[in-house]
């Protein structure tokens, strides 16, 4: 048992360190409903070859995320199990199911709740009960093997602990590794061993999320995006930052600048390109940024619109969408740090993999920027 919990915690540590790469603002985690289905092997430890007892199993499950930590969920697993009678050297098939209600508690939000993540690593407890049937051929075996009542039915409370390890692989579907050992009183599958017995089951799942707060209509995701503003000394929304946005000792709101009047004969339009899953600056594309330091000594600027997206074919659209805006804050940063452009200026967006703006998939992980001479009036 010490070892399993060192491996949790090390696979837990280990998915949050991975999460952290993937922070985004804002992230909601919590509520939302799911189901599923799962499929695997099961297995009861005894005195027996353990090749021989491994039998499928097969499982249903239903629930609710209630907070970023804590979820609910009832389970059904079963079909088909297998004892053995070491006495005769012989094992018996068996038919079963179990129904718990479940508490998990996802680790890696417990950490970072306001993360975005692909894996998650969740901790279970349940309770429930435990019903089999078609043993009546353990009547056959040597008394001293075996429980003395009938067969035709046996019923037995069942407790639960295990682990699941799941992958987000897309906007509203998961995929699940789950691992359960669950604790049922002795006889259980017509055997008597004067102590309770174990059955261990690792099943693969597939679970669909519905009302996921990533699973928002992309109307909903856009005003969002463009109405949301943020502090520019943490990053964070305004109505997240303790200071909301004037930070002490900065001066974090740029003083406005005179009203002013486009003048469109003079527009510069440059397209900076990002490698794959990638928001960091090219050294090559650096090149094009740089370049704007001639247009904004001999120009005053008036608008500078930033338009951040991702390829459709990789990814999944709430992915894409934290990813294009990951790029547009990196072209915004550039711009207000290394060039000056006061922040008032400028217009950030972000189309995720909505609105791809060419025809080649790999040139849509791109930064547009467009930038217009402003006259004083």
């Amino acid at each position: 048992m010490k070892k399993l919990f060192l491996v949790a915690l090390a696979l837990s540590s280990a998915l949050c360190v991975s999460a952290q790469k993937l922070i985004v603002q804002d992230y909601q985690s919590s509520p939302y409903w799911y189901g599923g289905i799962k499929g695997g092997i099961q297995w009861v430890p005894t005195n027996y070859d353990f090749g021989s007892l491994i039998a499928p199993a097969f499982g249903v499950q239903l629930g609710r995320q209630m907070t970023p930590v804590v979820g609910i969920r009832g389970d059904f697993q079963g079909l088909w199990s297998k004892t053995a009678f070491k006495s005769a050297d012989e094992t018996m098939n068996f038919k079963y199911y179990t129904i718990d209600a479940d508490l998990t508690f996802n680790i890696v939000n417990l950490f970072l709740e306001d993360t975005e993540h692909l894996l998650d690593f969740s901790l279970l407890a349940g309770a429930g009960f435990n019903y089999s049937w078609d043993a009546e051929d353990a009547a056959k075996y040597p008394i001293q093997d075996r429980m003395i009542d009938s067969h035709s039915s046996l019923k037995s409370y069942n407790m639960r602990l295990g682990a699941i390890v799941g992958a987000n692989i897309s906007r509203n579907w998961i995929v699940e590794l789950e691992f359960d050992a669950n604790n049922l009183k002795d006889r259980f599958n017509s055997k008597s061993n004067t102590h309770r017995d174990w059955q261990l089951t690792t099943m693969l799942g597939l679970k669909y999320c519905w009302g996921h707060p990533s699973s928002r209509r992309d109307a909903d995701r856009s005003e969002l995006i463009s109405d949301t503003k943020y502090c520019d000394v943490c990053g964070l929304s305004l109505a997240r930052c303790p200071w909301n946005g004037n930070h002490p000792g900065t001066n974090a709101q740029p003083e406005p600048l005179p009203a002013v009047v486009y003048n469109s004969a003079e527009e510069v339009h440059i397209e900076v390109f990002f490698d794959l899953d990638n928001a960091e600056i090219r050294p090559s594309e650096d090149a094009k940024l740089r370049g704007l330091s001639n247009f904004i000594r001999d120009h005053e600027i008036g608008t500078v619109l930033v338009k951040g997206y991702a390829d459709r074919e990789t990814g999944n659209p709430n992915y894409n969408q934290r990813l294009s805006e990951r790029r547009a804050q990196t072209i915004v940063d550039v711009l207000t740090g290394t060039y000056g452009v006061p922040a008032s200026r400028i217009e950030s967006r972000a189309y995720g993999d909505k609105v791809q703006p060419f025809q080649e998939n790999d040139l849509n992980r791109v930064v547009i920027i467009d930038i217009k001479e402003a006259e004083k009036k």
